[in-house]
């Protein structure tokens, strides 16, 4: 993970998947907020779920904070 980018590269070994995560349209704030949509990711991709990356990337942007939790 690169949190200044805002970045997270996923390699799955057991399928050979390799993807990158844009964590910068993430609305909260927090590295840990960052890690864990990453191992979110990870977990979606590793469950084989049918889902893609860049779906993936896309739902990141349209999640909103719980209501007084540090919204930006």
């Amino acid at each position: 993970m690169v949190m200044d980018k805002k970045v997270a590269y996923i390699e799955l070994p057991t399928t050979g998947l390799s993807a990158e995560l844009k964590l910068d349209s993430l609305n909260t704030v927090g590295n840990h907020n960052f890690q864990n949509a990453a191992v979110a990711t990870f977990c979606v991709l590793g469950l084989n779920m049918g889902i893609e990356v860049n779906s993936i990337n896309e739902a990141i942007g349209k999640l909103s904070p719980l209501p007084h939790r540090m919204q930006i």
